[in-house]
C-alpha cells in the first residue's frame, strides 16, 4: 500500500524508525525466533528494506539475533 501512495500511507513506511532509533529490521531481530519472525526476516529483505541501519545504540538488527544454528534470520540480514 505505500509504495502505490506514500503520501496516504505513510504511517507504512519502512524505512520508519522509532524513539529508540529501530526500524523493522530491529523489532524483527529483536523478537524470539519462530516461523513468523523467520517469514517476518525474508519478506523485509524482498522488500529491500534497509538492514544496515544502526540504532541509537549503534547496534545493527543482526546485533540483536540469537547465533544459535535455529535462528536463521541471521543468514538474511548479513
Amino acid at each position: 500500500m505505500y509504495e502505490r501512495d506514500p503520501e496516504k500511507y505513510s504511517m507504512l513506511d519502512p524505512s520508519q524508525t522509532n524513539a529508540e532509533g529501530d526500524g523493522l529490521f530491529h523489532l524483527v531481530a529483536k523478537a524470539k525466533y519462530n516461523a513468523t519472525t523467520q517469514r517476518a526476516t525474508e519478506l523485509l529483505y524482498e522488500k529491500k528494506v534497509n538492514a544496515s541501519v544502526m540504532n541509537k545504540e549503534g547496534k545493527l538488527p543482526k546485533d540483536y539475533l540469537n547465533c544459535s544454528k535455529n535462528d536463521r534470520r541471521l543468514q538474511v540480514c548479513l
